[in-house]
């Protein structure tokens, strides 16, 4: 038997990522349209999305894991993705998890739960839920403040350098609402598409913007 490989550190647009669930899993099982010169895209944009495509498309990646950081709501549309692309049955595996980030974002605590699966996800989500009421409070903070607070923070850059002559065409409260309302319905969109409606977790999704 050749060597196998697992990539246990993988993020989706439900914290930090660039993927949706669904996305991913096509990518992981070789399912992408080749013709990515069509697309339009810079070709920067193009090198990124082939080397995105070269660390889940290899024969030896026999198993994955995803690490959201602070929330568990990619975990749900993640199976269904598994299930629907037929992932289990090439025999690779996949393990939910989580990444923490404690001490002020400065040690980050990565936890795994094998014993959840592709059977029993909803009833485990709900005992994980159940028996640690503390995870499930410091997910819905964290998911409610820290897109919210880094958008603050990028914002004040931008006005206190001046950059590309911001602060003499706009006001900071207005660009500060602007991109917190676009987020706001871009994660409408993106709660519908991934099948979060009725799902056990539902931690909010981060504003993903700027």
């Amino acid at each position: 038997m050749g060597e196998k490989f697992a990539n246990l550190h993988i993020h989706t647009l439900f914290s930090d990522g660039a993927k949706t669930p669904d996305e991913i899993v096509r990518h992981v099982m070789g399912i992408h349209d080749r013709n990515l010169w069509a697309t339009g895209k810079h070709f920067g944009e193009i090198q990124k999305q082939l080397a995105f495509e070269y660390q889940f498309n290899r024969d030896d990646l026999s198993i994955f894991a995803l690490t959201d950081h602070d929330t568990l709501s990619g975990i749900e549309p993640m199976f269904r993705a598994l299930e629907k692309h037929g992932y289990f049955e090439s025999g690779r595996e996949f393990i939910p998890g989580i990444e923490l980030s404690l001490g002020g974002d400065l040690v980050h605590l990565t936890g795994y739960f094998p014993w959840i699966n592709k059977d029993n996800y909803r009833e485990e989500l709900q005992k994980l839920l159940d028996d640690n009421p503390e995870l499930d409070a410091y997910c819905r903070k964290r998911c409610a403040r820290s897109a919210e607070d880094k958008l603050d923070a990028r914002v004040k850059i931008a006005f206190k350098h001046n950059l590309d002559g911001i602060a003499d065409f706009y006001d900071y409260d207005y660009v500060v609402k602007y991109f917190r309302d676009r987020g706001v319905e871009d994660n409408a969109k993106l709660w519908e598409e991934c099948g979060k409606e009725g799902d056990i977790v539902d931690h909010e999704i981060p504003l993903n913007i700027l």
